[in-house]
C-alpha cells in the first residue's frame, strides 16, 4: 500500500497510535504536515476543520477518527461533535461517488481520547486503550477491509448504546 500517514498529530491520548498501528500492519507509519503525502491517511478530527484538507488529500484508505461527542457527551465545545458529524458525512459520500476508488470509513472512539471528556452517558461495557483503535484502524486500512466502506466502526466498549443518535 505504501507509507500510512497520521494527520494533523496525536493527541496526548493517543500517544503511540502510529507506532501501533505501523506494527500491526507491518509498514511505517509517520504523522505527517501535509496530508497530501500519503499512500494511506488516518484523520484525528478534533473540530470541523481537519475534515476537509482530508478530503482534498487522494489517499485511499481513508480513516476519520473521531470522539463520541456527536453521541451525548456533555461537553462545553461543540467543535469536535460537530466535526465528527463532518466527518461520517464526508466518508458517506465519499463511499458513494462512482468515480472515486478510495475507501473512507469513520472510527468513533470516547472523546477522552481527544480532548475534554465531559460527563459520560452510559457505562462502558468494557474500558478501551490505544490498541484497541490501532487494531480498528490498522483493520480498515488492510486489504482485509476492501469491502467496507462509508461505515461508522465504534470503538467505544459499547457505550454507543446508550446513545440515541447512533446514525
Amino acid at each position: 500500500m505504501g507509507t500510512v500517514s497520521i494527520w494533523p498529530s496525536e493527541p496526548p491520548g493517543l500517544a503511540g497510535l502510529a507506532d501501533a498501528v505501523g506494527e500491526r500492519l507491518g509498514e511505517p507509519v509517520e504523522v505527517v504536515e501535509d496530508p497530501r503525502v500519503s499512500a494511506g491517511l488516518v484523520v484525528i478530527v478534533t473540530g470541523v476543520g481537519d475534515v476537509g484538507p482530508a478530503i482534498d488529500s487522494g489517499a485511499s484508505p481513508l480513516v476519520f477518527v473521531i470522539g463520541d461527542g456527536y453521541l451525548g457527551t456533555d461537553v462545553d465545545d461543540l467543535s469536535g461533535g460537530l466535526g465528527g458529524a463532518a466527518a461520517v458525512a464526508a466518508a458517506r459520500s465519499l463511499a458513494v461517488r462512482r468515480e472515486s476508488h478510495r475507501r473512507a470509513n469513520v472510527v468513533c472512539i470516547p472523546e477522552r481520547f481527544l480532548g475534554p471528556s465531559g460527563e459520560l452517558r452510559g457505562p462502558l461495557a468494557h474500558d478501551i486503550g490505544v490498541g484497541d483503535l490501532a487494531d480498528a484502524v490498522a483493520f480498515l486500512m488492510s486489504d482485509d477491509a476492501g469491502y467496507v466502506d462509508g461505515q461508522v466502526l465504534f470503538v467505544d466498549g459499547g457505550r454507543h448504546l446508550f446513545s440515541s443518535m447512533t446514525a
